[in-house]
């Protein structure tokens, strides 16, 4: 038969010696000493945990936020300098027309595609401000 008084006993003057008595004086000069000191740390390095991965998480957010917004901004950027482009190029065309460097037939081809072109930019463009 175990007794039990004499087991409490054991485990009480082992569990002793796994601390230095610095420590045990220190736990119950403290304001948490009718706490479980084992339990307590316990709930502190979880806490520290969470507020960590909590701090980390909004920060991946706000970096994804800026990147998706960086992105948002290079394609309007992207699509700005093509309308600004092809309005170059028509004007270039007209005037290549004008000075006769270019016959009827290739000015109206290309005219008609810049134009095209132009229409498709500047509908992605509407669609990008809405």
């Amino acid at each position: 038969m175990v007794n039990w008084g004499m087991m409490a006993i054991f485990a009480s003057s082992a569990a002793s010696t796994f601390h230095p008595p610095w420590l045990i004086r220190l736990w119950y000069a403290s304001p948490f000493h009718m706490f479980e000191p084992h339990l307590f740390s316990a709930i502190v390095v979880v806490l520290a945990i969470a507020i960590v991965w909590f701090f980390k998480q909004g920060k991946s957010k706000n970096a994804d936020l800026n990147h998706s917004e960086g992105k948002r901004e290079k394609e309007f950027e992207q699509l700005m300098l093509k309308h600004d482009t092809t309005i170059k190029k028509i004007k270039d065309l007209d005037e290549a027309f004008q000075s006769e460097e270019v016959d009827v037939a290739t000015y109206e081809k290309k005219k008609n595609a810049y134009q095209t072109y132009l229409a498709k930019v500047k509908e992605q463009l509407n669609d990008y401000v809405k």
